[in-house]
């Protein structure tokens, strides 16, 4: 201070204010270091537990930047939260969050810490919230922003205010022709000018003192084609350089592969899903294939199904195929599960009432509704389609009697492309009609945007690093040759194997595999460089026609 006429500007790295956590949870170890940040993941040894044992709804206070934790603090706190409109225990789903924050801190089915990489050898939670709220903001939007930041999206269900989080996931539910209004899905396209193919991420980097640095991610195929079109966005709570990057590509990726949106009406079937479920539509006027039918009995015992018309001569899809019906369970969320006869959650966040164990109710929490079951045939007689399941065990026999008849059945056929989207919206219509809105949905954007092949250029010794001239082309190496081998089925059908060598100084890392079959249906595979060597396997091909083969090598 003798030195200088004004005071130094001091900063400090703080871990701030502690909130409310399950009580279960442990990111810090005995000494207050986190865990979850594994700077050499090759010398890391046994990884550590987060979550201890199984929880049981009630809370502690500590520190953590998991933004799932976040959110509930900013929900329930009456000070400068919205807790003095909402009760914290009757209002909020509380378990939906504690699966979303096990998501986020990137832990297994038992608590233990398996990471994301961080792309510079180490390992990192998914996702992370540090952030300081120093102004008034409108409670809702900023619960919004925060809930952004693992991608997901709070919601009213029921009078509770539930959550939906992005994630691969399975379906949920089946729609066709057969169970929608008049047998319509209506479709439409994201406007072109939002097709953006450059991605800006500002944040503050952790490793840099918390200044703030921008990482991108590209379409190099697009900007080629379309030019550049941008998009910048603040990633707020990000401190690190690999939540940036999957930021970056989570938002390159869903504006490059999820553009459909559909509507329809349907009736009782749309009370079985919710906000952020995935649905499956199986349209014949996409399809070219009537798909789905009316179940009419069903004979747990034997493992049947006894079904209205459908077209045998359609070709099941063999392997991980089989058949979607909907056994409703009655269960959605661990909240049903308490017995509602006994005492409530206590004002001290102490649970007296009794919780039903998976045994004591013979069913897996979140299972769903819509079931997909293995099938061996489809048979026909006496003016009836009897499907048989396979392996027929105590645990489809279970799932056969929650089946009720009138339902319908969908079958997963070969040469179809799947046609999943994410329920975005649920309202009621007319009569006993529901309107539901969703977006598509396509889970391989999910390998894309945590690939840890992907690394980030570091310690550069160069002082020059212009990158590409504005206006040059980044080509992309060819492969160096590209064969196949067809391999017969026993169903008489058969598998192509294409095996894409790739030239000695090749620089792609990704092969895009067109096939169109002779129907003009067309479909595509993107397969990760394998070294010098890759295989793509397409199956299940119809031993007639001529199948036109394309491969594209892409970074």
């Amino acid at each position: 201070a003798r030195n200088h006429a004004l005071i130094p500007t001091r900063t400090y790295n703080t871990r701030l204010k502690k909130i409310s956590v399950p009580s279960n949870y442990y990111p810090l170890d005995d000494k207050g270091k986190d865990k979850r940040f594994i700077i050499d993941a090759s010398n890391a040894g046994t990884l550590p537990i987060i979550y201890e044992g199984d929880w049981d709804g009630t809370f502690k206070t500590a520190w953590t930047d998991n933004p799932a934790w976040v959110l509930y603090d900013l929900m329930t706190n009456q000070t400068y939260g919205i807790g003095s409109r909402i009760d914290n225990t009757e209002d909020i789903n509380i378990f939906k969050l504690y699966k979303i924050a096990r998501y986020c801190d990137a832990v297994d089915d038992n608590g233990r810490f398996v990471g994301i990489t961080d792309s510079k050898g180490g390992l990192e939670p998914r996702y992370s919230c540090n952030i300081l709220i120093e102004d008034s903001n409108n409670a809702f939007q900023l619960i919004n922003q925060i809930a952004t930041i693992f991608h997901g999206k709070p919601f009213y269900n029921n009078g509770t205010i539930d959550f939906y989080l992005d994630k691969p996931q399975e379906t949920s539910a089946v729609f066709s022709n057969n169970n929608v209004l008049d047998g319509l899905f209506n479709y439409e396209t994201t406007a072109r000018d939002s097709e953006f193919n450059t991605v800006y991420v500002n944040f503050q980097d952790k490793d840099k003192e918390y200044h703030i640095r921008q990482e991108i991610a590209e379409d190099e195929e697009s900007i080629r084609n379309n030019g550049r079109i941008e998009m910048q966005i603040d990633g707020r709570g990000v401190t690190s350089q690999g939540q940036a990057r999957r930021l970056a590509r989570y938002m390159l990726y869903t504006n490059k592969l999820e553009k459909e949106l559909v509507t329809f009406k349907a009736g009782t079937e749309s009370l079985m899903i919710n906000v952020g479920d995935v649905i499956d539509i199986k349209d014949e006027l996409k399809e070219f294939d009537i798909n789905g039918t009316r179940i009419h009995e069903v004979d747990p015992s034997n493992g049947t199904l006894t079904i209205g018309s459908f077209e045998t001569g359609s070709i099941l899809l063999g392997g991980q195929g089989g058949a979607y019906v909907t056994a409703p369970t009655g269960y959605q969320t661990l909240q049903d599960l308490y017995d509602k006869n006994k005492p409530t959650i206590n004002q001290d966040s102490t649970i007296t009432r009794h919780l039903f164990t998976m045994n004591e109710l013979n069913l897996e929490f979140e299972t769903g509704h819509t079931n997909k079951l293995p099938i061996s045939s489809i048979s026909s007689s006496e003016n009836k389609n009897v499907v048989q399941f396979a392996n027929v065990d105590n645990d489809l026999r279970n799932t056969l009697r929650l089946i009720p008849t009138g339902s319908m059945v969908h079958f997963d056929l070969s040469n179809k492309e799947r046609h999943q989207y994410r329920v975005m919206n649920i309202k009621p219509a007319e009569g006993n009609l529901y309107e539901i809105s969703a977006t598509q949905y396509n889970s391989g954007k999910f390998d894309l945007i945590d690939d840890t092949d992907l690394k980030f250029q570091t310690n550069i010794e160069t002082g020059f690093n212009i990158g590409i001239p504005e206006g040059a082309i980044d080509a992309v190496t060819e492969p160096a040759s590209f064969t196949y081998t067809r391999i017969n089925q026993a169903d008489g059908r058969f598998t192509l194997e294409f095996t894409i060598n790739a030239a000695a100084d090749s620089n792609e890392n990704f092969y895009r595999i067109t096939v169109i079959y002779p129907n003009g249906i067309r479909t595509e595979k993107l397969a990760k460089k394998d070294g010098s060597q890759t295989k793509v396997l397409f199956r299940n091909l119809e031993a007639f026609g001529d199948y036109k083969v394309f491969v594209k090598s892409e970074k």
